[in-house]
C-alpha cells in the first residue's frame, strides 16, 4: 500500500538528494517514486516502465523548482481517510502513516 499511495513533492535544495535516490529506486522498491512531473509543461514520466539507467539519467536531471516527484509514502506522512459507508465530511479521519518494513 505504501508503494501505491504517493505524495507530490516539489524538488528543493533540501530534498534533492533524497528525491534522486527515490527516482533511482523506481516504483518497485520502497522508498521510491512512481512519477516525475515537469511543472512547466505538465509532462509526466512513469518510472515503472523505465530501466535503471534511464531512471539514473532522469534523477540527475532533477532541477530545483521545475520538477515534482510523486514519491512513496514514508513513516510520518499525514493521511486523510474516509470511513465507509458514509461519505460525509465528519467521517473523515486523519492518520499518521507508519510504514512497516517487509509487510
Amino acid at each position: 500500500m505504501a508503494k501505491k499511495l504517493t505524495f507530490p513533492e516539489s524538488v528543493s535544495h533540501i530534498n534533492v538528494e533524497r528525491l534522486r535516490r527515490s527516482v533511482i529506486n523506481g516504483a518497485k522498491q520502497h522508498p521510491g517514486a512512481n512519477i516525475v512531473e515537469d511543472e512547466e509543461t505538465g509532462q509526466r514520466i512513469h518510472l515503472e516502465t523505465l530501466s535503471l539507467d534511464q531512471r539514473r539519467g532522469l534523477a540527475y536531471q532533477l532541477s530545483v523548482g521545475r520538477k515534482i516527484v510523486y514519491r512513496h509514502m514514508h513513516s510520518g506522512d499525514v493521511l486523510l481517510v474516509n470511513r465507509q459507508p458514509t461519505l460525509h465530511k465528519p467521517s473523515i479521519m486523519a492518520h499518521i502513516a507508519r510504514i512497516l518494513p517487509k509487510e
